[in-house]
């Protein structure tokens, strides 16, 4: 096993709808932030449901998936490494974001395909 790897692996919902872009160079990327959930006990015995918000960059064969799939609500499982992004925002503070650069992903949900009648 290498115990040196950059590897994550989120199954969750989509929160908004996909954001594509066209870089300078002709390239399509999909940027999007999916919602996963953690449970757990308060100190009162009872469960609480804790939100994570993850943001994902998605370049490559993948971005067609993206559009065509991945709708606020939709059910997705990737794959990715963690990456960090530094940049500064509108008050001149330096600030960093941490990504997810997506290797693979999977549109979990069912697709229904009604026939005409």
């Amino acid at each position: 096993m290498n115990t040196m790897r950059n590897s994550i692996q989120l199954m969750g919902r989509v929160g908004l709808e996909p954001i594509i872009r066209m870089t300078k160079t002709g390239s399509k990327m999909a940027a999007l932030r999916i919602a996963t959930h953690q449970f757990s006990k308060n100190e009162l015995g009872e469960w609480t449901d804790h939100v994570h918000w993850h943001n994902l960059v998605v370049w490559g064969r993948l971005v067609k998936t993206v559009e065509l799939q991945c709708t606020k609500g939709t059910h997705v499982l990737i794959e990715g490494a963690l990456t960090y992004r530094d940049f500064v925002d509108n008050a001149g503070v330096k600030r960093t974001n941490a990504e997810i650069k997506v290797r693979e992903l999977q549109v979990i949900d069912k697709i229904i395909v009604q026939e005409n009648t």
